[in-house]
């Protein structure tokens, strides 16, 4: 069983399928509902079988193209007055209004369209996103909460006869210093990496 402490906690966490560097499936929980272990393992099946954008990921997916696995599990949000506490790269940005929302993770502010851009980034929440008119998020009846990330990410390439033969790992605060992966970490990947091989070996049933 799992026995690490760190990975029985509950906490929120967002699993974002890359095929061959686009994007193919997110999903994830803003607020805690399963211990840690659990919710990677769930979130992993889920982003690959369950994001409406996309088709599900194929057999031939596994089998013909380089998948990367990102993990991202979520600070506590917290409540913000103003556009002005949100720090570009630093924060997530969760917005609510009139029973709409939307939310996007910190890498979002990476993407080429936004660059960084405040108030890029926040049109395209509110617009994109929420369903929202995309300066919603200036008006007093907008409800913004911010939240920060630790990431990880793993890179596969699955030929036919089912071996990886490529595995790149990296494991850094976002935006932060990198470093070597406690043995949670590592065990958390193998949580993980079990639900993808069970994705794997039954894809067929689950798409």
């Amino acid at each position: 069983g799992i026995q690490d402490e760190r990975l029985h906690e509950v906490q929120a966490v967002f699993v974002t399928l890359e095929k061959n560097r686009e994007l193919c499936g997110c999903i994830g929980q803003l607020s805690p509902q399963m211990p840690l272990y659990e919710a990677v393992a769930s979130m992993t099946i889920a982003a690959a079988s369950e994001d409406q954008r996309f088709r599900p990921v194929s057999s031939v997916d596994l089998d013909q193209h380089q998948m990367t696995i990102r993990i991202s599990i979520l600070s506590p949000k917290e409540r913000v007055l103003d556009a002005t506490k949100i720090q570009p790269y630093t924060h997530g940005v969760m917005i609510i209004q009139g029973g709409k929302s939307g939310v996007y993770l910190p890498e979002v502010w990476d993407v080429p369209q936004f660059s960084g851009d405040k108030e890029l980034f926040l049109n395209s929440l509110c617009r994109d996103k929420a369903g929202l008119p995309e300066d919603c998020w200036r008006g007093p009846h907008a409800t913004l909460y911010v939240f920060t990330t630790q990431e990880f990410s793993r890179t596969y390439k699955r030929p036919s006869h089912g071996a990886y033969v490529q595995i790149a790992y990296g494991a850094q605060e976002k935006r932060g210093s990198d470093s070597k992966a406690p043995a949670s970490e590592s065990k958390m990947w193998r949580q993980m990496e079990e639900a993808w091989r069970f994705y794997q070996d039954n894809v067929s049933f689950l798409t």
